[in-house]
């Protein structure tokens, strides 16, 4: 793959590439729509602008890859570890993401509009300004999660983890959370309920 990225290819659409080893690569706008990638290494690689559209990267590994304005639009990234990665402006819309670890990932402004995230990791990222409304965050750990100004909209949050999280500005509307564990310290003085 890498030589034929080399000679200018960059449309890896539909290959099936499982366990592959590509940490530190450098693969910026390569399109990898309808893949399957299970098992892959992509730890610290340069993905910026990359499609992995309705591609397969469970158990991938991601760790602190560049994956900013990315698109993981209805992906399989099951048990995927994206531990410090930076998904600044990525779309993760309609991705499932159950189990995946995400510590420390910078998702300022991406777009997580239905993501599945049934006990994802979270805990130490930055979610700012990012939109999670109609995602599932079901036993999701925020713990200590940047979400300033994020959207949280008719999300379900039930026995997700937001302890000493940065709620404020968050937008709450038509979101129980009712089941949510937090702490008597957490503030919530900008966020905003309807």
């Amino acid at each position: 793959m890498l030589h034929q990225y080399a000679r200018g290819r960059r449309d890896f659409c539909g290959v099936v590439m499982r366990n592959a080893d590509l940490c530190e690569a450098s693969l910026a706008g390569v399109l990898f729509e309808g893949a399957d990638l299970s098992g892959s290494r992509f730890c610290g690689a340069d993905l910026l602008g990359c499609s992995f559209t309705r591609t397969v990267l469970a158990r991938t590994n991601f760790a602190a890859a560049l994956l900013s304005r990315a698109s993981f639009r209805w992906a399989v990234l099951v048990g995927a570890i994206l531990i410090s990665a930076n998904l600044e402006a990525a779309d993760l819309g309609s991705a499932n993401l159950r189990d995946a670890d995400l510590s420390a990932a910078i998702l300022r402004k991406a777009d997580l509009r239905g993501a599945r995230l049934t006990s994802a990791e979270l805990d130490g990222c930055d979610l700012s300004g990012a939109n999670l409304s109609d995602s599932i965050l079901f036993g999701a750990c925020l713990y200590r999660a940047k979400l300033r100004d994020a959207r949280i909209c008719a999300a379900d949050v039930r026995i997700a983890d937001f302890r000493h999280a940065d709620i404020t500005g968050v937008d709450w509307t038509d979101t129980n959370v009712k089941k949510v564990i937090w702490t008597d310290s957490d503030l919530w003085d900008d966020s905003h309920w309807e």
